[in-house]
């Protein structure tokens, strides 16, 4: 039995460069955070201030960071983080591989702010073709009542592929894979982010 619930996944993505190939699977592991440890993120957030980035750092976009520590998110929503990562490599996407170094950071998007295209292999400043490691990213909504600032991701055909989660829904997906951002329209944005790399010498190919 899966301790994580129901999980859902499918195939999308294409390369994001014509120098290596993506493991196009993602998977979606619904309600990880309950309401109440995603308004506790966000009110310890709140108290501790973020950063506003633009330009480069966003991907072209704007954008709130707040980054945060294993004491401000918890031991134990740090292990579900792990362990869904660490679920979703060995079994959903058939990695077998370890994923032993990890990152996290909360965003915040007001009005007009958005994420341009980009993939997160580039959290390590690498380009994606010398990579020695490869990885998993959660994105994890943690609020609703905002329009606008849709998460999308490129499709099998190159087309843009908006994925259906709801707020404490983690979706996964390889590190290699494109994704954006869309524009928030009213009210703001929250999601947590969390990345997952292993340090073995292995490419993000199939």
């Amino acid at each position: 039995m899966n301790p994580l619930g129901p999980i859902r996944h499918t195939t999308i993505g294409v390369p994001t460069t014509t120098h290596h190939q993506v493991d196009a699977r993602t998977a979606h592991y619904p309600a990880l955070l309950t309401p109440d440890e995603r308004e506790r993120i966000i009110t310890r957030c709140e108290i501790t201030g973020g950063n506003h980035v633009s330009g480069p750092v966003a991907h072209g976009g704007t954008l709130t960071g707040y980054p945060i520590t294993e004491q401000l998110l918890g031991a134990d929503i740090l292990n579900r983080l792990w362990h869904t990562v660490a679920h979703a490599s060995q079994v959903t996407l058939g990695w077998h591989i370890p994923l032993d170094t990890a990152g996290f950071a909360v965003s915040s998007y007001g009005p007009g702010d958005r994420m341009g295209a980009h993939i997160d292999d580039d959290v390590r400043g690498n380009p994606p073709w010398d990579l020695p490691h490869r990885g998993l990213s959660i994105s994890l909504p943690l609020n609703g009542g905002y329009q606008g600032g849709r998460l999308r991701l490129r499709d099998a055909d190159g087309d843009w592929t908006t994925p259906d989660v709801n707020p404490g829904d983690a979706f996964v997906f390889g590190t290699s894979l494109e994704h954006e951002v869309l524009p928030v329209v009213s009210g703001r944005r929250w999601v947590l982010l969390f990345f997952a790399f292993t340090n073995f010498s292995q490419r993000l190919i199939r």
